[in-house]
């Protein structure tokens, strides 16, 4: 087991276990000295982790381990020098990692890796240019990578991600506008289950509601307007059990 952990003296760094008092050790001190690496959002893919830490001179950037201390190492300095390109969302599909990261040029887009500097690159600029679609919410549904992003013409939406990792290859495609024109529907707190996937969403008729999607315009709508009106049943806490999802959910009554 993976963890980040703070003995007192290295600062939060990457620690492993096996569950024994003498196999819990730290397997490196990735930011020498006590301000530690704060490693976070471990995520298996083949035979590595990859995670994200903080490396004085390099900000917060994408590494990988295979458990040993030589094996701790920066992936790539997506924004090189002591600036962040800061991964976040880290999701496995295909045997590779997807997250948001920032390189300074394309602003807080899509990347994937498969754990090299050379299989680390962009594969979406949803919003072209040096604007952000600060992709959020991914989440990998049956090969299928699902998430949340801006796009000026459309606001804050659900997209989809069709990934090629051999080729290093993607096709983002917007999955619907639940929010016509520049509104912004926000979808969050996701769930997949029989290769759907359940979010939240706000739109003008129904409000804040549960929503489904099978990736296509057609199949994405509200499961049910709890709450009719503008004013929504503001649902939380989705959880799913085999093909049942649950959620808490205010009808107004």
């Amino acid at each position: 087991i993976l963890f980040q952990a703070d003995d007192g003296a290295t600062g939060p760094e990457l620690w492993k276990t096996d569950l024994t008092p003498g196999g819990t050790v730290r397997v490196r001190d990735i930011n020498p000295g006590g301000a530690g690496s704060s490693p976070a959002f471990f995520t298996p893919i083949r035979t590595t982790v990859c995670f994200r830490a903080t490396l004085a001179g390099s900000g917060t950037e994408l590494f990988r381990t295979d458990g040993t201390e030589a094996g701790t190492v920066m992936v790539k300095d997506i924004l090189p020098g002591p600036s962040s390109s800061a991964p976040t969302g880290l999701t496995e599909i295909k045997g590779v990692v997807v997250f948001a990261a920032d390189d300074g040029v394309h602003g807080r887009e899509l990347w994937m890796s498969d754990g090299t500097a050379a299989g680390t690159v962009l594969i979406a600029d949803v919003n072209p240019g040096l604007g952000s679609s600060s992709p959020t919410s991914l989440i990998n549904v049956y090969g299928t990578l699902y998430f949340v992003a801006f796009r000026p013409d459309v606001g804050n939406e659900l997209f989809k991600c069709e990934i090629d990792p051999s080729n290093k290859l993607a096709t983002v495609t917007l999955v619907k506008d639940l929010w016509p024109g520049t509104g912004f529907s926000s979808p969050t707190i996701f769930h997949a289950t029989n290769a759907r996937v359940f979010f939240v969403a706000t739109t003008p008729d129904e409000g804040t509601e549960v929503f489904v999607s099978d990736g296509t315009p057609e199949g994405t709508h509200v499961v049910r307007d709890i709450r009719p009106g503008a004013t929504g049943s503001a649902p939380s806490a989705l959880l799913g059990v085999g093909p049942v999802v649950y959620f808490a959910a205010n009808d107004g009554v």
